[in-house]
């Protein structure tokens, strides 16, 4: 570059030079960091302390940030290989219970078929059932650990809590709500306005 008379550069010199920013970006691009990282601020509710942070913008065209388009590029790439573009769900049917499995479950239902046996004779000890009720805990955890989900106790149909109900109407016990006589400067909610 050579000097003008004054000792400055002709613009013409100076558009051809790299600009900085663009120099900076070019590593960040190499190595898969965001270029355009949109700055939060996050706060610590128990301290109160403020912090910015830098997130990646998430761009998903490779003009404004290659790093971010390629990363959505991947992801969109393994959710295809997953599965994600399906038109329809796929049906998952659980695998069918192993000897293992169906041994506990039955042990399971005997003990508690004698338990309840011995409860409605009434002529057992609190011992004895204590024993029993010992016994079905640990199945339970047997049951748990051999890799079933949800519980044997409950049945196919009953739920572990009662429907919630909640009713819309005015209790009877309420206090009426305050009325307005219907004057020019309130709007009546039935027929036309006295006078």
């Amino acid at each position: 570059m050579t000097p003008t008379p004054t000792g400055k550069s002709t613009r013409a010199e100076r558009l051809v030079q790299p600009l900085a920013r663009e120099v900076a970006e070019l590593p960040a691009a190499d190595h898969g960091v965001c270029i355009r990282p949109v700055s939060l601020r996050r706060t610590d509710i128990t301290t109160g302390a403020t912090e910015i942070i830098d997130v990646p913008c998430e761009s998903t065209l490779e003009s404004r940030c290659p790093a971010c388009a390629q990363r959505k590029r991947s992801l969109r790439r393994t959710q295809c290989e997953e599965g994600w573009h399906l038109t329809s769900e796929p049906v998952v049917e659980p695998d069918p219970p192993s000897e293992a499995q169906r041994g506990w479950v039955e042990q399971r239902a005997v003990i508690t078929a004698e338990r309840d046996r011995l409860a409605s004779a009434g002529a057992t000890s609190a011992e004895d059932l204590a024993a029993l009720d010992a016994a079905i805990s640990d199945l339970d955890e047997e049951i748990s650990a051999s890799g079933l989900r949800g519980s044997v106790t409950r049945s196919a149909g009953s739920s572990s809590r009662s429907r919630r109900v909640r009713s819309t109407k005015r209790r009877q016990d309420a206090p009426d709500l305050p009325k307005r006589p219907i004057t020019r400067k309130t709007m009546a909610t039935r027929g036309t306005m006295p006078g």
